[in-house]
């Protein structure tokens, strides 16, 4: 049993990791210097009490019940399921904000129904169109359908951070560090008519996850950052990892790009000895040599020169040794 389905089957200490969760974000919305673009887009939504679909991608979710205005109440939609799901649920419901249970972007008609009822009654949601499980940043179809059927735009918005941690999951989750620089985007609604045919609704993807893709690098390039996908977070780690690891074992020589057949320098290990003895790989090449060309154009194995190295070969005993569970040939 891992640690986080442990703390979901104890109701008090789940409790408890949610409340230090929710202190946390607060900590460090209150810590940071926080500078919030665009936000007059979502504020006439509120006044107005017009409702609207709020989009972000799933690796920008922990700073958004800060983004929301206190007295407005968000029923975001939780599609997956699972212990840390549980978690995320209860740190949400310390905002004040409500939750969705289902997958409306694959299909939950419950999910569906339930979301458009939400919608319909003036309230709101907020959907990270990239989840449950991926692939990061590539939007579904499936919140262009709800906002189709429920006639509401859709606001994409985004944050970033600096200092921050990104995790080693599927989407590179963004955990910003207290006392640190943020920012926090909106931007322009995104309508579908209900109308919409295959091709629109595909039109009105592409559009939201393009818009969602600009405001995320923005913020990034706001907060001086520059590992907006996940994979180039995921590359900037490895990077760090080998000049670390090479830093720390200045004896050893870097490896290289190809490896040649029949070498006697073998690869060594930090802290190993070289090894004296001789390699498998070198003795069969001295041993058995690749044979040249002969200069007759009949076969060189019948017939070659004397001098010739297939002549040489030819002469040699049938007898070759063998290397591990191979004969040498």
């Amino acid at each position: 049993m891992g640690l986080v389905s442990a703390i979901a089957e104890r109701p008090r200490l789940r409790a408890a990791v949610s409340h230090l969760g929710a202190g946390y974000i607060r900590l460090v919305r209150a810590t940071g210097s926080w500078q919030v673009d665009n936000l007059d887009i979502p504020q006439s939504f509120w006044d107005c009490k017009a409702p609207f679909i709020g989009a972000f991608w799933h690796a920008r979710l922990l700073m958004m019940p800060t983004n929301w205005r206190r007295d407005v109440k968000m029923n975001m939609l939780i599609a997956a399921r699972g212990a840390d799901t549980e978690l995320i649920v209860d740190i949400i419901a310390r905002f004040g904000q409500a939750s969705i249970r289902g997958s409306a972007l694959h299909g939950g008609h419950d999910a569906t129904r339930a979301m458009v009822k939400v919608l319909r009654a003036g309230e709101y949601t907020a959907i990270t169109p990239d989840g449950p499980h991926g692939p990061a940043m590539r939007a579904k179809r499936g919140i262009i359908d709800l906002a189709r059927l429920a006639q509401v735009p859709i606001l994409p918005t985004s944050y970033s951070a600096r200092p921050r941690r990104r995790l080693a999951g599927w989407d590179g989750t963004v955990i910003p560090y207290p006392f640190g620089r943020g920012v926090i985007n909106w931007g322009a609604p995104i309508e579908v008519p209900r109308d919409a045919d295959e091709d629109t609704i595909e039109t009105k993807r592409l559009e939201l996850e393009q818009s969602l893709i600009r405001l995320t690098q923005e913020a990034d390039r706001l907060c001086g950052v520059d590992d907006t996908d996940p994979r180039d977070a995921r590359r900037h780690r490895a990077n760090e990892s080998a000049s670390a690891f090479w830093s720390t074992s200045s004896s050893m020589p870097p490896p290289a790009a190809t490896s040649t057949f029949g070498s006697t320098t073998p690869r060594r290990l930090p802290g190993t000895k070289p090894s004296t003895s001789p390699s498998i790989f070198s003795d069969r090449a001295k041993r058995f040599p690749l044979p040249t060309t002969c200069a007759t154009r009949s076969c060189p194995v019948r017939s070659p020169p004397e001098n010739s190295a297939c002549a040489k070969a030819a002469a040699m005993p049938t007898s070759a040794p063998t290397i591990g569970p191979w004969r040498a040939s």
